[in-house]
């Protein structure tokens, strides 16, 4: 929508925020083909270019046509059919891995420049997201041959300056007059909104009483209110944050990361997970058992500072932890391994009997490795078929639903408008495209954005609600009820329905109005 400029944004801007303004340039630049847009085309690319260097390397790694395909399709088949760019840049980063690898084993300098430039495209997608992914990986990394690799050590300088450069420019895109409230919000918008902050302030009244708030006036900014500038006050947040004190040093850090791990085993990504513990049963390593201690870790590290259950965090994660044994031997590379294999009770065991030789350890070895893959394979495309079939229903659903939502300005609170419904990848309504939607969420003081540059960014949402047409408002009953509480809180006042429709799943488009006190009047 933003890099397109439609929906919840006024125009078109490379200024995606989560993305770096290149990657905004690059989905803006490629044009519009088969009325498929220049981002859905460039997030299909990176899930197609993901696919061909797995394989590809697989290929050169020994492993057959058959197994590189089938680990391809089980990395692939939830990406392609949920697609979303914090996991792209994840598969990015693990693309870029599996080049350095196969650099490490096969010499090649080509394939190690091909990695820089996939890992400088995650970077570009989602920094956040290439850092995790870079970082849980670290013990996999061809540090020995970089370390005498000339060559290899230049490119590495060459993508940290690409980096560099890169995030210098985009954050001066950042700052600009018309991007000061959106700066000076968001610290404090994300502590309470993504980390949990905005509970943990509900639950200190004190601290609120000391800084003129309400329990409703922060359960309006986790409901995604910041159109009003005497709650969404940076400075006096930033104070109650400072009273509050760190995140991780709260009594629920230690349930926040219960939470994490308990997420970690999510369904979505479970037959991942399984398939990469039986992989790594099958073809142990100490650097994968290393790469799997910081995976954990980090994923309780990311709970205690309030991020608990993020999957599109996890799931590139998972694939790695999926694929890189793969990485590390292939067929070639067993016998050399025998001595390591014997310290597993396992292959004690068949070594053990004279007439069971190293070929057919190998082929033992081999038969357990296709036997898991296509386990999880054929699980991974029933768990996620099951999805899509579901998603596919309830979309025709909602769609035959939202045939008569207005087309005019409508206010519309944090995720409850179905956007990736109404908005596929590879399907756009022109119905939906004109849809003016004043969407309350984290981008509300972005500069494109009809809540910043229409007529309602001037008049404000408090202004029209309380005007005598009120204010059209797309929510939950939940953000209602709470509307109730600010109207009578700030205006003294009641909140009147004027008009109302259901569009299902407890969402409700209403006419509100608050209609303040005869007293104020």
């Amino acid at each position: 929508m933003i890099a397109h400029g439609y929906g919840v944004a006024a125009y078109g801007s490379p200024q995606l925020v989560f993305s770096n303004f290149l990657w905004g340039h690059l989905a803006r630049t490629i044009p519009t083909i088969n009325g498929v847009l220049g981002y859905s085309l460039a997030t299909l690319g990176v899930l197609l270019l993901f696919g061909a260097v797995t394989i590809s390397a697989l290929r050169q790694l020994g492993w057959g046509w058959l197994l590189a395909t089938m680990v391809a399709m089980v990395l692939l088949v939830r990406p392609v059919l949920f697609p979303q760019f914090t996991i792209n840049s994840g598969l990015l980063t693990v693309g870029a891995i599996v080049c350095w690898h196969l650099y490490a084993r096969l010499g090649d300098r080509w394939t190690f420049a091909f990695g820089c430039l996939l890992a400088y495209c995650g970077f570009l997608v989602r920094s956040g997201e290439f850092i995790i992914v870079l970082l849980m990986c670290l013990p996999l990394l061809p540090w020995k041959q970089l370390f005498s690799d000339r060559i290899a050590q230049a490119l590495a300088v060459a993508l940290v300056l690409a980096i560099g450069v890169s995030e210098h420019f985009d954050s001066r895109t950042y700052q600009l007059d018309n991007w000061i409230a959106f700066n000076d919000l968001q610290p404090p918008r994300s502590a309470i909104t993504d980390f949990g902050a905005g509970k943990l302030l509900q639950e200190n009244p004190e601290i609120l009483a000391r800084h003129g708030y309400t329990e409703n006036d922060i359960g309006l900014l986790r409901h995604w209110f910041f159109v009003d500038r005497n709650i969404a006050n940076p400075e006096a947040l930033n104070s109650m944050l400072t009273d509050l004190g760190p995140i991780s040093l709260q009594s629920n850090s230690l349930n926040n990361a219960q939470k994490a791990l308990k997420a970690f085993f999510h369904p979505t990504i479970f037959p991942l997970l399984l398939g990469a513990i039986g992989l790594l049963c099958v073809l142990p390593n100490r650097r994968l058992l290393a790469v799997w201690v910081l995976c954990i870790a980090g994923v309780v590290a990311m709970g205690i500072i309030g991020r608990p259950g993020v999957i599109r965090v996890y799931l590139p994660l998972v694939s790695f932890l999926f694929l890189a044994p793969f990485l590390r031997y292939g067929p070639s590379s067993w016998a050399p391994r025998a001595h390591f294999l014997h310290r597993f009770e396992f292959w004690r065991t068949i070594a053990s009997h004279q007439h069971v030789n190293t070929s057919l350890q190998h082929i033992t070895i081999l038969r357990c490795v296709n036997g898991i893959v296509l386990a999880v394979l054929l699980l991974n495309a029933y768990v996620t078929f099951s999805d899509s079939r579901t998603a596919e229903k309830n979309d025709e659903q909602v769609r035959q639903i939202f045939e008569d939502f207005p087309t005019g300005p409508v206010v519309t609170q944090g995720s409850t408008f179905p956007f990736e419904t109404m908005y596929p990848v590879l399907k756009q309504s022109d119905t939906a495209l004109a849809y003016e939607l004043f969407s309350l969420g984290s981008q509300t003081f972005a500069p494109y954005m009809r809540t910043y540059v229409d007529e309602f960014a001037s008049e404000g949402f408090a202004g029209r609600l309380t005007s005598e047409n009120g204010v059209p408002v797309f929510a939950r009953p939940s953000f209602f009820d709470a509307l109730t509480v600010y109207c009578d809180e700030h205006f003294d006042g009641t909140l009147e329905t004027l008009d109302q429709r259901d569009f299902g799943r407890a969402r409700i488009l209403a006419q509100l109005r608050c209609t303040p006190s005869t007293a104020q009047q």
